[in-house]
């Protein structure tokens, strides 16, 4: 009988937990950072905050602030000769828990996969004119679009549940097949809905409270 199993992710915990009738695995997150059109040459990924905000820069998917997220999924068993890996048809929910610190403007986001091996990034040097979802070439394989609303600025210290299902079936078929299928780990865009005009800050990694 096939094992059923829901991924968890605490942003402000950073961490990502499978389980399943049979096994508990956890995946941190491995890299997250926000980029900004407001300094497109900056690198923010040892901020404590991942923001998300309007603007105008030359990026249609990002013309503003938008965070990337990583995860670590090492810890999950995985591999076409692993008798244990953990498959995609095993996972019935995956969602991913943002906790906010700051809301300055309601409004609503976007979730996107961000696909392709060649779009690869790093906490440590992504930055908004090197970000891997460009206007002219954007591997984002899908997006969910205003999918996610912060409805109220009492919302602060609250959280929300993003449902990142399909990115971590995706991700399981790609460390299962070789690469033969799904996509490539490059983690999840959170990027502001068109017409929104949302500001809001979540927890990141390097938030110590």
């Amino acid at each position: 009988m096939p094992r059923t199993g829901v991924v968890y992710s605490f942003a402000a915990i950073l961490a990502l937990v499978f389980i399943a009738n049979t096994v508990f695995a956890q995946a941190p997150v491995k890299d997250d950072a926000y980029v900004t059109s407001g300094s497109t040459t900056s690198n923010y990924g040892g901020s404590s905050t991942l923001a998300l905000q309007t603007g105008s820069g030359s990026d249609s998917y990002c013309p503003g602030t938008c965070t990337y997220i990583r995860f670590d999924l090492s810890r999950i068993p995985t591999g076409s000769t692993n008798s244990g890996a953990v498959t995609s048809a095993m996972v019935q929910k995956a969602t991913m828990r943002l906790y906010l610190t700051a809301v300055t403007a309601t409004g609503t986001f976007d979730l996107c996969e961000v696909g392709g091996a060649t779009s690869n990034w790093t906490e440590s040097s992504i930055t908004y004119s090197n970000q891997p979802v460009t206007t002219s070439a954007p591997p984002a394989r899908s997006c969910t679009t205003s999918a996610y609303n912060v409805a109220a600025s009492s919302l602060k210290l609250d959280y929300i549940d993003v449902d990142v299902t399909q990115p971590v079936k995706d991700w399981l078929d790609y460390l299962n097949t070789a690469g033969a299928s799904g996509q490539y780990n490059n983690g999840v865009l959170l990027k502001v809905s068109s017409g929104s005009s949302i500001s809001v800050a979540f927890s990141s990694k390097e938030d110590t409270t």
